[in-house]
Parts: C-alpha cells; sequence; structure tokens
C-alpha cells in the first residue's frame, strides 16, 4: 500500500552548486522525486563533521542494516535518532527501541554518545551508555566507524548480558514485556512520530487491531512480575537478617579468645544482646570475669 506523501519522509544532507545544503525527502511513490526545502549549515558545525555524517547517511540509505534505521535531525545534523528493531528469538522480539546520537564537532576523530529512550529492561534509558564505540571510551575509538558500525555494535551489546555503565540486568520476562510496550511507548514521542513515519503508521495500526484479551495478557505479566518481584524482596530480609547473626556469632567468638578485649567490651555486648538471643546465650555460656565497675555501673 502506498504511503501518504505528504507525510515526512527520511531526508538527505547534500550539497548543490546553488545552494551550500539542502534536505531532501525522498517521495514514497517515485524515490527519483524529492521535495526540497533550503536549510544553511550551521557554522558551528565543521565541514569535516558535515561531510562524513552526510556520507554515513547515504550510505544507509543505499546499504541498509537489517534490524535498524538512523537519520539525522532536521535541525542539527550532529543529533540523530535511530530505531533497532528487536530481532527474531531474543527477548526483545516484536519491540522497537528508538534512541540517539549525540555526535561531537570532532566527528569522526571523537565518538558520539548513544542513548537509547525506549525502556528496554537492557539499558537506562535518556542515559549515557559506556561501550567501546561510545564517547565513554575515546581511546578505543576508530575514525573509520559509520554510524551503521556504531548501531550494529549497539545491537550486538544489546544482545549480550554483559554489565556496563547504564546497563540493566532485568529478567527474560521483563524484556519481553517491555518489547511488548515499546510501540505504546514510542508512538507517544513526537520526534519518532516525525523521523521515522512508515513505523509510527504501523504501529498505530497494530494498537487498534489489539483485542481486550491481548490488553488483559499485558496487564497479567505486569502483575505477575511485580508479584514476583515482591517475593524476591520478601526471601531477600531473612537472609540478610540470618547472614548479619552469623557476622555477629564470629565477631563474638573473636572477643572471646581475648578475655581482656571481651570484658573491656561488655557493656556493648550486653547492649547488642538484647537484640540477638543467640549471641546472649553465647555469652551466658563462657565464663568470664566480670569487673566491680561494670557491675556497679548496671
Amino acid at each position: 500500500m502506498l504511503r501518504d506523501p505528504s507525510r515526512p519522509s527520511p531526508f538527505l544532507y547534500f550539497l548543490s552548486a546553488t545552494h551550500p545544503v539542502h534536505f531532501a525527502r525522498f517521495s514514497p511513490i517515485d524515490p527519483s522525486l524529492f521535495f526540497y526545502f533550503d536549510q544553511k549549515m550551521p557554522s558551528e558545525v565543521p565541514t569535516v563533521a558535515f561531510q562524513r555524517l552526510k556520507k554515513d547517511y547515504q550510505r544507509l540509505l543505499k546499504e541498509p542494516v537489517p534490524y535498524m534505521k538512523a537519520a539525522p535531525l532536521e535541525s542539527n545534523i550532529l543529533e540523530w535518532r535511530y530505531i533497532i528493531i528487536g530481532a527474531p528469538k531474543t527477548p526483545y522480539e516484536g519491540g522497537i527501541y528508538h534512541g540517539k546520537l549525540l555526535f561531537p564537532k570532532d566527528f569522526p576523530f571523537k565518538p558520539p554518545a548513544i542513548l537509547m529512550l525506549t525502556p528496554s529492561g537492557r539499558f537506562q534509558v535518556n542515559t549515557r551508555l559506556c561501550l567501546s564505540i561510545s564517547d565513554y571510551h575515546p581511546d578505543t575509538w576508530n575514525p573509520a566507524w559509520t554510524v551503521s558500525t556504531i548501531i550494529t555494535g549497539l545491537m550486538s551489546f544489546m544482545n549480550d548480558n554483559q554489565p556496563t555503565l547504564g546497563s540493566l540486568n532485568s529478567s527474560e520476562s521483563e524484556r519481553r514485556l517491555l518489547a511488548k510496550k515499546s510501540k505504546a511507548f514510542n508512538i507517544k514521542d513526537k520526534v519518532f512520530c516525525t523521523m521515522f513515519p512508515e513505523e509510527a503508521q504501523e504501529i498505530r495500526d497494530d494498537i487498534q487491531k489489539m483485542n481486550q484479551e491481548e490488553l488483559d495478557s499485558i496487564k497479567d505479566e505486569e502483575t505477575a512480575i511485580r508479584n514476583r518481584r515482591r517475593g524476591d524482596a520478601s526471601r531477600g530480609v531473612p537472609r540478610l537478617s540470618a547472614l548479619l547473626s552469623n557476622m555477629m556469632m564470629i565477631a563474638g567468638v573473636a572477643l572471646l579468645a581475648n578475655q581482656q578485649v571481651f570484658t573491656d567490651n561488655i557493656p556493648h555486648l550486653l547492649l547488642f544482646s538484647c537484640h540477638h538471643p543467640l549471641f546472649l546465650k553465647s555469652l551466658c555460656d563462657f565464663q568470664f570475669h566480670v569487673p566491680e565497675s561494670i557491675i556497679s555501673f548496671h
């Protein structure tokens, strides 16, 4: 089905003899047709960065990368938006993940900042990610890496569970649930809808087709995950209490090994033993001399 040509399509920066910079939008009916409007290149964007990003975008149009799309903002070529389509047989299957790349003015000699905007369970939202291809590691950056290289690397890391700054360790069931909710989340983002109109329209169509049974299924999954979290939290309290008790028992044994140290700390031990019966029993079973000063104190 043909898309409405009045809808914004991905745009392309290019140079011409009469205008320093143009943005071109491709016609969804005939790719050879363009909708032009003038836009001067911002003076603060160096020519090297501009030319390189323009070239990267042209390459993405000619050689699309599976499961991803990316394009620069109309108002700022240094800020790009990308989407990652959840690959089959992964916890992200069926999800669409929207993010942004913030390129420095001295790109490609320095790497961009990478952020994810859609909740995925893998990355924190709107947080710079610490990756070997991001601005956290300029020492490992290779100027030959393109935008497609960057997002391909991000997809690879997304399917891994290696921890890093900005990552999350959500369960697989949580990630699958977030994949189902990702479309409804993205459709609320105006930039997403403008930059990726085809995906936005598909999401609208999918939401309209969803029946009550599917909506109830998502709610049931959310409830199950919340209950599981509560159960894990409640089980963690007794374990923590037992761990503290064991640590105090070990500390008590260490004190008992030196009677002088032990007698010097009797007031503190008696106070602590009021809250730990097992430790109090250890005190009662141990034969020690209580100084008269302590007896008169109590």
